[in-house]
């Protein structure tokens, strides 16, 4: 653990207290995406039926496109400098 960080939540005043950690090699599969990252962790999953969120910064090398149609997460190079 890094450290712990005050989330708050979308539509509320309460707090909820994250644990900061640095998780090596982050892969998404199908991907050649493999980034270290510092991640937030909470208990999701008692809240909300979801597996997880990713940040739009995890992704800043990326142009990403969002296929809705075909549920895809399309991936290119080419981030904002």
């Amino acid at each position: 653990m890094v450290g712990e960080d005050p989330l708050r939540t979308p539509g509320s005043d309460n707090k909820l207290m994250s644990k900061r950690v640095k998780v090596p090699g982050v892969t998404l599969i199908n991907t050649y995406i493999s980034e270290d990252a510092i991640m937030n962790t909470i208990a999701l999953r008692e809240m909300l039926p979801v597996d997880g969120i990713l940040i739009p910064i995890f992704f800043s090398n990326y142009l990403l496109t969002l296929d809705y149609p075909n549920s895809e997460l399309i991936f290119n190079l080419g981030g904002v400098e």
